[in-house]
């Protein structure tokens, strides 16, 4: 993926320049053309190109949310129910990684 701060700073500078701007965060990703993928490296297989800018598209649109259950915690424990979405408030206290990632989060 690849972050576009382009997009972000023309945001912040516009409000500010407008008199505006108020801090805090910003939480813009492939619906605001702030996060986008661009390339795939040669070994992708093209089906799972299409797919992932299916998906892509799909979020763009708001079809779909990426955080949404059911999801699992590494340990397989469920911990978002079928049909729910973590917020981005959720997001900010999440402290553990989702099933299928290894390692452990920093102390």
């Amino acid at each position: 993926s690849v972050l576009h701060w382009g997009v972000i700073y023309n945001k912040v500078v516009g409000e500010v320049l407008e008199g505006g701007w108020k801090p805090g965060d910003i939480w813009w990703g492939v619906k605001e053309g702030a996060v986008n993928i661009e390339s795939f490296g040669p070994s992708v297989p093209a089906d799972v190109k299409k797919l992932a800018e299916e998906r892509r598209d799909a979020i763009k649109a708001g079809k779909l949310h990426p955080f949404t259950g059911p999801l699992k915690d590494q340990s397989g424990k469920e911990f978002l129910a079928a049909g729910k979405a973590y917020t981005d408030a959720d997001l900010l206290k999440m402290n553990f990684y989702v099933e299928g990632i290894e390692g452990t989060i920093p102390k």
